[in-house]
């Protein structure tokens, strides 16, 4: 073989190797999400969806229902604590300060008063 086939050999398989490293990185990420989703309980108190989102707290959420799931709104009660449903909680997880307000829209729920433009208003 020329030098210039084995170059070319070693390029391709480069490039596989590459593209193996993604599909086993695609698959890593797939099975977390997959596991994290099976953790998840039919219903979710307040505290724990300050938990699973990890960046809040338990506290500040339960003083402002328009960052809570569905805007403080749907939850049903299961022994004495509000609750939401698993589907509720997962959408909600994906909700930062720049989606709140078209998350609120979708909910019907009108959070104006309290939060505009991406803040909270005083």
């Amino acid at each position: 073989m020329t030098d210039e086939v084995i170059q070319l050999n070693f390029q391709t398989l480069q490039l596989e190797v590459q593209k193996m490293q993604m599909l086993v990185a695609q698959y890593a990420t797939s099975f977390l999400e997959n596991d994290f989703l099976k953790n998840v309980p039919e219903y979710v108190t307040l505290k724990q969806a300050a938990q699973l989102k990890g960046v809040i707290s338990y506290e500040n959420l339960q003083k402002k229902p328009w960052h809570q799931p569905c805007c403080g709104t749907r939850a049903i009660r299961i022994n004495g604590h509000r609750a939401w449903k698993r589907e509720e909680i997962l959408r909600w997880l994906k909700i930062d300060d720049s989606t709140l307000e078209e998350y609120a829209r979708s909910l019907n729920v009108d959070i104006s008063r309290h939060f505009k433009n991406g803040k909270n208003r005083r």
